[in-house]
């Protein structure tokens, strides 16, 4: 990649996440070691003038571009090493982005939690951006890595001879006495993403010949659907979370499983938690009422026209305050099991369990503007650590990078458990 006139450009900065990721990126880009050159890119000269001046960075480049415009989007991939792309829902938006960063060999990371989208990407343009030498990386934010790099993080943690059997993982979302709510582009996306399982399916059947096959030991473990119990998570019902974490570990393991043939992967699993009583209640109503839906067009019109009443008020138009924001977190835990030695057995129960608590800032806009700034800022400096090019997951792409480290330096706790396993006593 020859010279560029800027390191990183933040593309969609006029969004409601986009402006969070433009003030992210902005302290993040202060305290590195040499003097990043960054520009915030969208359709409006006027909205991107008035992000730059509400986080304090009035000097800083605009670039004008929009998706419906190729030449404006290849104009802007030109120009830029890394790109962050802030622009939702992915599935209209995303490819045109996409496509211009492969053509253009430019880096590409995004917040996107829309399986369909992802997995669409890796089909139409890997082996293009391997040719190219460009990393195009979804998923930087939440979704979803805490729970696709945590995992990693887990599994690590079983040396030679030992090797993992499988990892879950449980989120809890954390509120102040604001409250707290979520933009309506990310439940336009949720809505969108239920509407396109089908299309999910065919791009996995195509992909299906160019993957390989992955190592799991031990006997496929039950997947709870929910609400329920476990005693390792007193006080909360657990239901099977509903993004793209899964998918994204997925992918993970699949790409290390090509890179080592020997590589032993894992069963992953992933919840999201909520406390007895009326939380478990709203989401068993709410969320019944979502899936059943969002099955049909005209129930996906419904639930876009109306997302308050169909969220109990959780999703809205405005989005949360920046009180709400400043005043929520996040904590995962990380349950991993494995076995000492490989065994022999398909039915062996595990003996070693180790597990990973990550805690940190407001999830959907703290966090994720904070990682996906992190992941461009790392990639610009490790990029010699990292893969030839493709369409990637977080984890494998940045495995040999000290993205964590980073992670850990701007506000995301990480500590890690071991000892003899009681996964086969825990529920």
């Amino acid at each position: 990649m020859g010279e560029r006139a800027f390191d990183i450009v933040v593309f969609g900065a006029s969004g409601f996440t986009g402006e969070y990721v433009v003030s992210a990126l902005k302290d993040g880009a202060a305290k590195e070691a040499r003097p990043i050159k960054w520009a915030v890119a969208g359709r409006s000269a006027d909205k991107l003038k008035g992000v730059l001046e509400r986080v304090g960075a009035a000097d800083i480049p605009t670039v004008i571009a929009d998706v419906s415009d190729e030449g404006s989007m290849k104009a802007m991939c030109e120009r830029t090493k890394v790109l962050l792309n802030c622009v939702g829902p992915f599935r209209y938006h995303g490819e045109a982005v996409v496509k211009a960063c492969v053509q253009c060999a430019t880096h590409y990371l995004d917040i996107c939690g829309e399986p369909e989208f992802l997995e669409r990407m890796e089909l139409k343009y890997h082996q293009q951006a391997l040719g190219n030498g460009c990393l195009i990386v979804g998923s930087c934010g939440f979704d979803s890595v805490p729970a696709d790099i945590g995992s990693q993080v887990a599994r690590e943690q079983f040396k030679s001879p030992a090797v993992p059997y499988k990892v879950e993982t449980f989120l809890q979302l954390t509120m102040g006495e604001a409250g707290g709510s979520i933009h309506y582009t990310t439940y336009q996306c949720a809505v969108e993403g239920f509407g396109s399982a089908a299309d999910l399916s065919n791009i996995r059947k195509e992909l299906a010949p160019s993957k390989p096959k992955v190592t799991k030991l031990g006997a496929k473990p039950k997947l709870e659907k929910g609400p329920f119990s476990d005693k390792r998570m007193p006080g909360m019902s657990g239901f099977l979370f509903p993004g793209a974490d899964a998918s994204v570990i997925k992918r993970s393991q699949e790409s290390f499983t090509a890179a080592d043939p020997s590589y032993v992967s894992f069963h992953p699993a992933c919840y999201i938690l909520l406390p007895d009583g009326k939380a478990k209640y709203l989401m068993m109503l709410f969320g019944g009422m979502f899936s059943f839906l969002a099955k049909y067009s005209l129930g996906r019109q419904l639930l876009l026209a109306a997302p308050g009443i169909f969220t109990y008020g959780m999703f809205t138009h405005s989005g949360p305050t920046k009180e709400q924001v400043a005043q929520g977190g996040f904590e995962m835990t990380i349950f991993a099991s494995g076995f000492s030695s490989t065994p022999t057995d398909k039915d062996a129960k595990s003996d070693l369990d180790v597990t990973v608590k990550l805690k940190g800032p407001e999830i959907g806009y703290a966090f994720t503007s904070m990682s996906i700034a992190q992941l461009g800022l790392c990639l610009l400096e490790e990029r010699d650590k990292m893969p030839a090019g493709g369409v990637l997951t977080p984890a494998f792409a940045f495995d040999k990078t000290k993205a964590v480290d980073r992670l850990k330096a701007n506000g995301l706790n990480v500590t890690i458990e071991s000892g003899a396993s009681t996964a086969t006593t825990a529920r």
